[in-house]
């Protein structure tokens, strides 16, 4: 599967060009807004989906032509080769005629984003050009989207049943 790491706008989230849809819980949004603005950077990605864009596809494979930045062979087994774009303004004008972007993965961390841009810009701490009118994010088309399970064993119900 061949995405695109990049930073998305906070905005469009925001306004719901970018769809949610699982609800958060408060206590981890507060947890990963405060991790955020400690930090004053995201630490992991979003995992965006779209539906396929023949222009993108196009860029992108124009793109892996060259040379890669890094290819190497993770311990899991997994292969990742990573590209530099060249021209990042014709990605900027394919994105915009693909709306909209669904979070696959990460709706506590883009709601993060959310917050801790909201919180800086209360504080009066948020220039125009600021980092956090942004989140980290790897988008990929619909049609080579791959999500892996993830599991969780419950050893007690308790009183449950």
């Amino acid at each position: 599967q061949t995405g695109l790491v990049g930073t998305f706008s906070v905005q469009e989230y925001d306004e719901g060009a970018i769809v949610k849809h699982e609800f958060t819980r408060p206590d981890k949004e507060a947890d990963r807004t405060k991790h955020v603005l400690t930090l004053g950077a995201q630490t992991g990605p979003v995992f965006l989906t779209h539906r396929p864009h023949a222009g993108l596809a196009e860029r992108a494979a124009a793109d892996q032509q060259r040379d890669p930045l890094f290819d190497f062979t993770a311990p899991d087994g997994v292969q990742h080769t990573v590209w530099r774009v060249e021209d990042p303004a014709a990605y900027v004008g394919a994105f915009a005629e693909i709306n909209p972007l669904y979070i696959a993965d990460g709706h506590h961390r883009s709601a993060a984003a959310s917050n801790a841009r909201r919180t800086r810009r209360e504080a009066g701490e948020l220039a125009d050009d600021d980092a956090s009118h942004h989140f980290l994010a790897v988008a990929f088309p619909s049609d080579q989207m791959q999500i892996l399970p993830y599991n969780r064993l419950i050893h007690d119900l308790g009183e449950r049943t």
